[in-house]
């Protein structure tokens, strides 16, 4: 405990033997490590300094593994020779497509597309009654109703008359036969009778003369009618087969101009493949002289690539060493902290020392006496 503290090593000399003890190790370890490898394609050795440490390393081939390295190199040497020749070839200016085929950028106009159907006329609609005779009313044909009244009345009253008087004389004849006078009640009533039969027979041929004029007058109505209608009919007739006329030459104008777009488009279709085929044969034209320019650069490569290489027999790397130099400031450093740590230590142990002197002094007898207390 009296001792005083070491003094702190130097760390230069520190640091120097600190470097040669480096030195040492790495000649050490490069010296065990570079061993000689003997293997059935060839060798590896070491030429050694004094201390023994290597400072140069020869590889050795077998002769086989020597010849098939030297066939090698001649092949390789003949493919690069070859390859530097046909570079020569390899083109250097752009390339030149003024002789290619022409590429299509349009496709010629195929003709027009038919879009309008010539107009055919309106379609008739109506049918007009111009030309045709009036319709026939109830009061129509009257006068000929009332003349085949008279003449059928007047062919009844020429049958009946005749066969009236001869009646008349034969009932007067009769009368006078059986002596019964005509202005008799008797004669009078035979009279009568005679009278009212004849009347009635005149009343039923006026009858019928009516029925019989009404009935003319039915009929000419009826003509009258059924040729209004046939010739309505004609007119409606002619007015659908001119429609049907007119449908047809639209339907055959449609079929023409359908006709025509189908052709128009079957020439736009094979000028289209025209362009098409075209181009397709600028492309193969293209691509083989693109092709023809690159066969001697690939040719090239390809000799390049196909030139042999020598696989080396596998030996054991050569170790690689270095000397680290030392850590000088660092040594400086810790002798430093060393040496102020030590300083440190005397002052501390030299305040210690006079606190235990001055607490020993106060608390002896003679210090009180020295002071007078």
């Amino acid at each position: 405990m009296g001792k005083s503290t070491p003094t702190a090593p130097n760390p230069y000399t520190t640091a120097a033997a600190q470097a040669q003890a480096n030195s040492a190790a790495v000649r050490d370890s490069a010296a065990y490590n570079a061993v000689n490898q003997y293997g059935p394609l060839g060798s590896t050795t070491y030429q050694r300094r004094s201390d023994g440490t290597p400072y140069a390393q020869t590889v050795t081939l077998a002769p086989s593994a020597q010849s098939v390295l030297d066939g090698q190199l001649r092949a390789a040497d003949t493919l690069t020779t070859r390859a530097a020749s046909m570079a020569n070839n390899i083109a250097a200016l752009p390339l030149d497509v003024s002789k290619l085929p022409a590429r299509p950028t349009t496709i010629p106009t195929a003709g027009t597309v038919t879009d309008t159907i010539p107009n055919q006329g309106n379609a008739l609609q109506t049918v007009t009654a111009t030309g045709l005779p009036s319709l026939p009313g109830l009061a129509d044909f009257g006068a000929d109703a009332a003349r085949a009244q008279s003449a059928s009345f007047g062919k009844a009253q020429a049958l009946l008359q005749p066969d009236m008087t001869q009646s008349r004389n034969r009932l007067v004849q009769s009368l006078s036969d059986r002596g019964i006078p005509l202005d008799s009640s008797a004669g009078q009533a035979e009279l009568d009778r005679l009278d009212r039969a004849q009347s009635e027979a005149m009343n039923r041929a006026a009858y019928d003369s009516v029925a019989a004029g009404s009935q003319e007058q039915s009929r000419l109505f009826g003509l009258a009618s059924a040729a209004r209608g046939q010739l309505y009919n004609e007119g409606l007739s002619t007015a659908g087969f001119n429609n049907d006329v007119a449908n047809s030459r639209f339907s055959q104008d449609l079929a023409s101009a359908q006709f025509a777009n189908s052709a128009q488009n079957q020439r736009f279709s094979q000028a289209a493949q025209q362009a098409s085929f075209s181009a397709d044969q600028r492309d193969r034209a293209l691509s083989e002289a693109l092709t023809l320019r690159n066969q001697p650069l690939v040719e090239t490569a390809a000799m390049l690539r196909a030139a042999p290489s020598f696989q080396m027999p596998g030996f054991q790397q050569t170790p690689a060493y270095s000397v680290e130099a030392p850590d000088i400031s660092g040594l400086v450093e810790a002798n430093y902290r060393n040496q102020v740590a030590a300083a440190n230590q005397r002052q501390q142990a030299l305040y210690g020392s006079a606190t235990n002197l001055a607490t020993t002094a106060i608390g002896a007898p003679w210090f009180g006496r020295w002071l007078g207390i």
